[in-house]
């Protein structure tokens, strides 16, 4: 099973996690994405045997919308920690300059389109074995390696300075926070979030959780894995999939494309296509 879960403010998303299951009585959970403590919104989760697929996942866009105040820092980059004042003079040189048409104009000539971010090191990024914020909580030096993202759209909700709105759709693995800290430094000041919460994972949204009381939403295999076909099978191919075998392709896949692969109405393999075959990738999910 694959679910949307809700995540509150002040929650940490492994605790999050760990109650859907515990409420729900599974045993094996996974997740394709973590938010911040002081962040809210949607988290996708995998359970039981559909754990097996989370890494096939497509590299999903997510939205954000964010609160940032562009007059100062923090070490975590929002609320965690205590912010730090910019200079006063740079505060009001970009209180004068960035009108709202500015700051869009900035935005769309700077942050639209494929950027290299460098992630806070309060962020969950592996360094060396550890995680980045585990170690910077030790207070050791850490070198963060830079990373290409794409910013798809970013759109100003409300803006009176320092204080601004943002809705952003991004690819994975894009930092809202550091993003936050290199729009206020475009601006000559720095930036840090007061909120962020995440409204969607790709064509998921927040409306699927249909009220307050509803806290996650079960989706079905196709919507995760949305334009991947399933493809059923006769039961003469279930012994050679069983022992990881191809079989022939004879649906005329299109080489390296992914399929799952049913019989009976029972996902049973997820197969690529290589040449005229079709080549296991799991063959463990009946």
């Amino acid at each position: 099973m694959f679910a949307l879960i809700h995540k509150p403010r002040g929650v940490s998303s492994f605790e999050c996690i760990r109650r859907f299951a515990r409420d729900r009585g599974i045993k094996k959970i996974g997740h394709a994405g973590t938010l911040d403590l002081l962040a809210e919104g949607l988290l996708l989760v995998a359970t039981d045997r559909s754990t097996r697929l989370l890494s096939f996942l497509p590299h999903t866009d997510k939205t954000y919308e964010a609160s940032i105040r562009f007059d100062g820092w923090t070490a975590t980059g929002d609320l965690e920690s205590e912010p730090e004042s910019c200079d006063p003079s740079a505060i009001e040189h970009a209180r004068n300059e960035f009108s709202r048409e500015k700051l869009d104009a900035l935005l769309r000539e700077r942050f639209i389109g494929r950027i290299t971010q460098v992630p806070s090191v309060f962020s969950a990024i592996w360094i060396d074995g550890k995680r980045a914020y585990e170690l910077a909580r030790k207070w050791h030096d850490v070198a963060m390696p830079s990373r290409e993202v794409e910013i798809y759209s970013i759109e100003i909700l409300r803006y009176e300075f320092p204080e601004c709105v943002l809705r952003a759709r991004v690819s994975s693995g894009t930092y809202i926070r550091t993003l936050a800290d290199d729009i206020g430094q475009a601006m000559g000041v720095r930036g840090y979030l007061t909120w962020l919460d995440r409204m969607a994972i790709g064509p998921f949204e927040a409306d699927r959780l249909s009220s307050s009381d509803e806290w996650f939403a079960q989706l079905i295999l196709p919507e995760v894995f949305s334009g991947m076909p399933i493809l059923e099978t006769e039961e003469s191919v279930l012994a050679p999939l069983s022992n990881g075998m191809p079989i022939e392709n004879h649906w005329g896949i299109s080489e390296g494309v992914n399929v799952f692969l049913s019989f009976d109405g029972r996902i049973l393999a997820l197969m690529e296509s290589r040449g005229e075959m079709l080549r296991v990738l799991r063959n463990d999910l009946g």
